[in-house]
């Protein structure tokens, strides 16, 4: 059997890759929508070129069709510094390829911000790959990487948990509004906190070491906790737990079906916080209005606002603080309002004011 290293050398040649290079691989649905939306990740890699050695990001994935990786390419675009390679693409990756990903890999990362996303597979991948893990602190994610010793879980804010009086949200439950839509939108209000993404990416920069040591930890885990044995006793220890919940929960007569119960009360567990959103400062970027009129961002952004794009940008070119009173007061109503803001915040174009707030950690 061939070392690590040796694996590693090998992968990067066949997909032409430097032996020098930071290898950052990204393994999954390459789905803005239903998945991780990718601006933060590409905001830490232009931002970790300018004072690392040479970057290189691999997405390994399928785009659900052409316009997804003409949107994916045009948002890239935008990032200057690292060089960015696609395996799969139109077409799903190989079980070849996708390991080739991940023994030319330094580091894998999994920045998921959806509510499709429950446990986190390609993460257990990794850890048998022998590769530390950036993960989300998002659901599942939190079960498998162990922060500071098998990887780094990044915080995530979800700014719309709680959000009253929700017109997409009853739409969705309407069945007016597909369930494709509504996850992308549901989405919009969940941030990854880019400082702490950019640290875990300089920490496995600046010490090699560590991330051999994340990985050797994280190998370990992999056998004890999520070999096939080990998966089958705890699935037959959930199955028995749920089971005796749910049988207490009749007699108790709290076993209730039928009503649509709230998204934040569905996936209050997901986030690591929950922030109330009331103001944003607006960054003055060169690329502010390529990226809200994408094709990534413009449909979204017509979805939530009901009126032209036009309005809202020209509303907040020459602002330096837009807060909620301030769109509404433009006839916004206020899911509109929080989702607008939040929007601008999520694509890094904005620092939230967030008042309140609780930890889920």
């Amino acid at each position: 059997d061939l070392s690590r290293k040796e694996r590693r050398e090998l992968a990067r040649k066949v997909l032409g890759v430097s032996g020098e290079a930071f290898v950052i691989c990204f393994v999954g649905r390459l789905s803005f929508h239903s998945k991780a939306h990718p601006v933060v990740l590409y905001q830490a890699l232009a931002n970790l070129s300018q004072d690392a050695r040479e970057v290189v990001l691999i997405e390994c994935g399928q785009f659900p069709n052409p316009c997804f990786r003409d949107a994916f390419d045009e948002v890239a675009g935008l990032f200057q510094g690292f060089t960015r390679i696609v395996v799969g693409g139109l077409s799903p990756a190989t079980e070849n390829e996708k390991w080739e990903v991940y023994a030319a890999a330094n580091v894998f990362l999994s920045h998921s911000d959806n509510i499709q996303e429950t446990f986190g597979l390609t993460i257990l991948e990794a850890m048998l790959a022998e590769l530390p893990v950036i993960a989300s602190a998002w659901n599942g994610y939190r079960d498998l990487v162990l922060d500071g010793q098998t990887g780094f879980l990044l915080p995530t804010i979800d700014l719309l948990f709680d959000l009253e009086d929700d017109p997409l949200q009853d739409a969705y439950y309407g069945r007016e509004l597909s369930y494709d839509r509504w996850v992308g939108i549901a989405s919009l209000g969940v941030l990854i906190d880019k400082d702490a993404l950019y640290a875990s990416l300089r920490s496995f920069v600046e010490c090699p070491d560590l991330g051999e040591k994340f990985a050797a930890e994280g190998l370990r885990r992999f056998h004890k906790l999520f070999s096939p044995l080990a998966v089958l006793e705890r699935y037959r220890d959930l199955y028995l737990a749920l089971a005796a919940k749910r049988n207490q929960a009749k007699k108790d007569g709290r076993y209730a079906s039928g009503k649509a119960p709230k998204m934040g009360e569905l996936f209050s567990g997901y986030p690591s916080t929950v922030y109330h959103l009331e103001a944003i400062s607006v960054k003055k970027l060169s690329h502010l209005r390529a990226l809200l009129k994408g094709s990534m961002v413009n449909e979204f952004l017509q979805k939530i606002s009901s009126d032209s794009e036009d309005t809202f940008l020209e509303f907040i070119k020459d602002r330096k603080v837009v807060s909620v009173v301030d769109l509404l007061a433009l006839g916004y109503r206020r899911d509109q309002a929080l989702r607008l803001l939040t929007l601008l915040v999520k694509l890094g174009l904005a620092e939230s004011h967030a008042v309140g707030g609780s930890t889920h950690l």
